[in-house]
């Protein structure tokens, strides 16, 4: 099969009818820029061979342009029988008709053309088959060219291309007979071995001989252990019972516990004398802390009392001390306050003849302001009534301008129509005959040309019939050709003439000279009138209402100016004006001299007078705190003797808790011995919890033994032994089964793989020119499914998946190519399509590929679609260009 042309419309890119001709069935390259539409193209290819027209849903979607439409594709091919051409058509319209373009007539139509198009093909089933095996998209030139294996998960899915692949090698080779022999004997093999290792993780499958007897053996271990646990645990309960009644009658007996309880009782008493010292002591430390607190207290008492009487005597002395100094400081403010009232009448003095002098100078300024606005008066009074006289002009033109009936399109009107009736006249004046007449005095007077008399010679034209009269002789009559040119002319200038009539009557002159004259005058006011309106708009740019408004506010203001002459000298006051300044400045820094005196005076007098209130206060809160004069000193005699009788008190209970500390033990001492009780007390407690734990176990012990006698534990483990050894013997002979079954099995991999390689010796045998163009001395072999696995060079084995994406990619497209070329031979050709591949091949590598390319091309068809225009101009083959594209419609 070869590919001769393919046809779009409404695919993808391809909105508008497009066409691909001219295929030639060898190396076709199609080399345009990013979004031309090449894998649109591509999978136009796919669709229309691979998918049939009924289809519906997203994959219509995704043909349709993004202006919607029903997909069309049609493609020309031909084979071995002939040349065909498929069209389809997606969508609400769906269609498809088959045709052989050898003898014209349609094949099929619908689902018959489908199936016609399957057996022309070869599409079994509806599956890809070679199509899916040599066919690379865009992005999946990297994958690996594994038949049937899916690309993203690496799980087998049939898509026919193993079968097509083994087909055409059982068309070559006699040896794919043994070889199915031998899978016919492993897969018997392997049947039979299934049931002892098709379990999970190689295990023996559930139900089958070999796991119920390995069921059965695990069962009687599990029963003989169990017998043997429990003749084991009967001996061990037999120990533990003579050791718990050792351990009681040794550690735990009724003396054993007496003991304990009396050393307990004794630990506690200990621990209770010793406690109540310690609080006697306790007790008697607190008293003396009373005692103690009470003689400090009252000396304290004594002291506070002793100094409130001390600071009354200082105040009362700082009070005398300090009269003669509040007098001073009364008269030194009294000063200040005087100094600095006749420092502000000075300045306020100043200020006054200050005022009065700006006074003066504001009514001269207001006086220079009247005559300024006089001014501006006077000019805005002039320019508003040259302002009216221009719009008065204005509008006078305006009005001539606007009843004139000539405008400018109109007079344009006159002038073509007056040129045009000019040309046409001389057109067929030069075109008219002329006559030439040339008198002899004796026949002067005699000659008239249309009732004129001619007097001499003269030449005459004849745009019209011109008639001659020769007097006595007769009558001559000139007229024009009557040719078609001259008719056509003379109906222009029929039309052009009653045109030119037309617009001289709308614009109300005679003439055309006329007409000319009139609006070169119209122009001429036209241009006055724009030059009047360029001055009104110098005078007044606001227009004229603003001007007179301006005139009438300068008015207002004029008015409310006051009149008047200057009857100071400006100079002269503002001479006066500056001295009175400085003057005042002097006088304003004396004036805050006077009052930083007088602050700082009545400051030191307010001063004077807080401290000997401050005095008086504390005096006063002294007297309030002390008793009465008179009985001040009683009081501090009864002080002074409470001080002595709380001294007293205190010594006595020093004494006193020294006498009990002699007797009290320390508090190191106190927790030893309430250790000691608690140790004794827990000790007690616990032999007599292990006396009660003893005597529940060794009651559960001999119970148990009593029940284990009676059910006669431990008979059944002879008999358990033997039923052990019969179900290992099963077992074993099973496992020699298995064993036999996986050595035949091995056996039976060898010979299988031995006669794939003789299987795969076809596809290696045509990869071979490829890969040596590559790789010199380079081999690949296959595994199962005629995949790729590794790359052989210069003796060593490389695993192709870790290979570079560039060499990964160019295995992949020649060993596509050698199916190709496998498929070509056995009969079957089909083209080999690659969208945007070599994309990782550096520049020596893709010169290589393009002779791989070209070598290929010589046994079947290889169609490269690619952006790289540049790269790939080195690669021989026809170039393919698209063209729009008229598609038949039916």
């Amino acid at each position: 099969m070869k590919i001769r042309a393919i046809r779009v419309h409404n695919v993808g890119r391809f909105a508008e009818p497009f066409a691909i001709e001219g295929l030639t069935g060898g190396l076709d390259v199609m080399a345009e820029g990013n979004e031309f539409g090449k894998s649109t193209l591509f999978r136009a290819i796919e669709a229309v061979f691979q998918i049939k027209h009924t289809v519906k849903g997203q994959a219509v979607e995704a043909m349709r342009p993004y202006g919607g439409g029903d997909p069309l594709i049609e493609a020309d091919f031909s084979s071995a029988d002939g040349v065909y051409r498929i069209r389809k058509q997606f969508g609400r319209r769906a269609s498809a008709e088959l045709s052989d373009l050898t003898s014209g007539r349609t094949m099929a139509r619908g689902q018959e053309a489908e199936d016609e198009l399957a057996g022309l093909v070869g599409m079994a089933d509806g599956k890809p088959s070679r199509f899916g095996l040599l066919w690379v998209g865009q992005r999946k030139s990297l994958d690996p060219a594994d038949p049937d294996t899916d690309a993203a998960t690496g799980k087998f899915k049939d898509r026919g291309e193993r079968g097509e692949l083994q087909a055409a090698i059982e068309r070559e080779i006699e040896t794919v007979t043994s070889g199915a022999e031998v899978r016919v004997v492993r897969n018997r093999v392997a049947a039979l071995l299934s049931p002892y290792t098709g379990g999970r993780q190689g295990q023996p499958k559930s139900g089958s001989e070999l796991e119920r007897a390995l069921k059965e053996r695990d069962r009687l271990k599990a029963g003989l252990d169990a017998a043997r646990k429990a003749e084991a645990d009967l001996s061990e309960r037999v120990d533990r019972l003579e050791r718990l009644l050792s351990e009681r009658t040794e550690r735990y007996s009724d003396a054993a516990l007496g003991d304990l309880e009396r050393a307990a009782g004794e630990s506690r008493l200990a621990y209770d004398a010793a406690r109540d010292a310690r609080a006697r002591l306790d007790r008697a430390e607190a008293v003396k802390a009373k005692a103690m607190a009470a003689a400090s207290t009252a000396g304290s008492l004594l002291a506070e009392f002793d100094r409130k009487l001390s600071r009354l005597d200082q105040l009362d002395a700082e009070i005398q001390r300090a009269e003669p100094q509040g007098a001073e400081l009364g008269r030194q403010a009294a000063a200040a306050r005087r100094h600095l009232a006749e420092a502000e009448n000075v300045v306020s003095s100043l200020e006054s003849g200050e005022h009065a002098a700006r006074a003066i100078l504001a009514a001269h300024a207001q006086f220079e302001r009247r005559q300024d606005v006089a001014i501006r008066l006077e000019r805005l009074s002039r320019d508003l009534a040259a302002s009216r006289t221009l719009e008065r002009e204005i509008a006078e033109a305006d009005a001539t301008l606007q009843s004139t009936r000539l405008t400018a399109d109109l007079a344009k009107v006159i002038e073509v129509a007056d040129s045009q009736v000019t040309r046409l006249v001389d057109k067929l004046a030069a075109a008219a005959p002329a006559v030439e007449i040339e008198l002899l005095p004796t026949a002067l007077g005699r000659v008239s040309v249309d009732g004129q008399t001619v007097l001499g010679s003269g030449t005459f034209q004849a745009p019209r019939p011109l008639r001659i009269e020769i007097d006595g002789i007769g009558t001559i009559l000139v007229a024009p050709g009557a040719g078609t040119d001259r008719r056509d002319a003379e109906q222009r200038l029929a039309t052009e003439r009653r045109a030119l009539a037309s617009a001289l009557s709308a614009a109300g002159v005679g003439s055309a000279s006329e007409a000319v004259e009139k609006r070169r005058d119209c122009l001429t006011r036209e241009q006055a009138l724009k030059l009047a309106r360029q001055s009104l708009s110098n005078l007044a740019p606001g227009g004229v209402a603003v001007l007179v408004e301006e005139v009438a506010a300068l008015q207002d203001q004029h008015v409310g100016l006051p009149a008047g002459t200057l009857l100071s000298d400006p100079a002269d006051v503002e001479a006066r004006l500056a001295r009175l300044a400085t003057d005042r400045r002097a006088a304003g820094d004396s004036l805050d001299q006077a009052r930083k005196t007088d602050q700082q005076a009545g400051e030191a007098e307010r001063a004077y007078r807080a401290a000997c209130d401050r005095r008086l206060s504390g005096r006063q809160e002294l007297d309030a705190l002390l008793p009465p004069v008179g009985v001040r000193q009683s009081e501090r005699a009864r002080l002074q003797k409470a001080l002595a009788d709380a001294e007293t008190a205190a010594n006595d209970a020093v004494r006193e808790a020294a006498a009990f500390s002699e007797q009290a033990p320390t508090e190191p001492l106190l927790d030893a011995l309430r250790r000691e009780s608690e140790a004794a007390s827990a000790l007690l407690r616990t032999a007599e919890r292990r006396a009660k734990e003893l005597a529940a176990e060794i009651g559960g012990l001999e119970g148990e033994l009593k029940a284990a006698g009676e059910n006669g534990s431990g008979t059944s483990v002879a008999a358990l032994v033997g039923e052990l050894a019969l179900a290992d013997a099963t077992v074993a002979r099973f496992e020699a089964i298995k064993r036999g079954l996986a050595l035949l099995d091995t056996a039976l991999s060898n010979a299988e793989r031995e006669t794939q390689n003789r299987f795969l010796r076809p596809v290696i045998h045509r990869l071979q020119p490829y890969l040596t163009e590559l790789f010199p001395g380079g081999e690949v072999r296959f595994s199962e499914g005629f995949k790729a696995a590794t790359l052989v060079r210069n003796g060593v084995s490389e695993a192709i998946g870790g290979l570079s994406d560039g060499t990964r990619e160019q295995l992949a497209v020649m060993v596509r190519l050698a199916f190709g070329r496998l498929l070509s031979d056995a009969g079957t050709p089909t083209p080999v399509i690659l969208d945007d591949a070599l994309v990782y091949a550096d520049d020596d590598r893709i010169a290589r590929m393009f002779n791989v390319l070209e070598q290929a091309a010589r046994h079947h068809q290889v169609l490269v679609l690619t952006c790289r225009s540049e790269v790939f101009s080195r690669l021989g083959g026809s170039r393919l260009k698209a063209q729009p594209w008229v598609p038949h419609m039916h």
